[in-house]
């Protein structure tokens, strides 16, 4: 048999019951709150993540698209991202700068093709930038007929090694480089 309590009755029922067993109805309340908060977080970051999965799919589709077709580069896991390195070399002031200049206007003067100023060295099996060149003849001063030659002023030894390693003959004057321009070294021809 069900006993049907008006309001009043219930608030009075509740206010006697609270002064039996002081502060249990609190810790109810408060213990309500906290687990509706917590459901509260916990689907919003339902939320979030449903949303993480339809935007990479929505992502993918459209990549997808744009590779018509041709899905192998969205297959397999995710590579990882390189850490970041300190690449050598590189020009680094401005009378450096005027000097390589100069001295490219000078190798064209003498018939011979300009350099490739600040050149980026990368590791012919991984791609990863290695150092940066002054000023570089990846192929030769005559292409394909010498050896890679590299002018490297004010640079450190890790960078001329690695110039060294990759077959670049080094200069890092450019005097001598001219010199050698002139009596025609870097000019013979590679025997096969």
């Amino acid at each position: 048999m069900a006993v049907a309590l008006d309001l009043a009755a219930r608030e009075a029922a509740l206010a006697a019951f609270e002064a039996k067993k002081a502060g249990i109805l609190d810790a109810i309340k408060h213990k309500r709150r906290r687990s509706q908060d917590t459901a509260k977080e916990e689907g919003e970051l339902d939320v979030l993540e449903a949303r993480k999965v339809l935007l990479s799919a929505e992502l993918n589709r459209r990549m997808e698209e744009l590779l018509h077709g041709d899905n192998r580069w969205l297959a397999g896991p995710a590579s990882a991202v390189p850490s970041t390195i300190s690449v050598g070399g590189g020009i680094t002031r401005e009378d450096e700068e005027t000097e390589i200049q100069a001295l490219n206007d000078w190798v064209e003067s003498q018939g011979l093709s300009r350099g490739v100023v600040s050149y980026d060295f990368a590791d012919p099996q991984s791609g990863e930038q290695r150092a940066v060149f002054d000023l570089a003849w990846p192929s030769g001063l005559r292409e394909e007929l010498s050896q890679p030659v590299a002018v490297l002023l004010n640079e450190d030894a890790a960078t001329i090694r690695i110039a060294g390693e990759a077959g670049f003959r080094c200069f890092t004057e450019t005097k001598s480089f001219m010199r050698c321009v002139k009596e025609g070294v870097p000019r013979e021809a590679v025997p096969a």
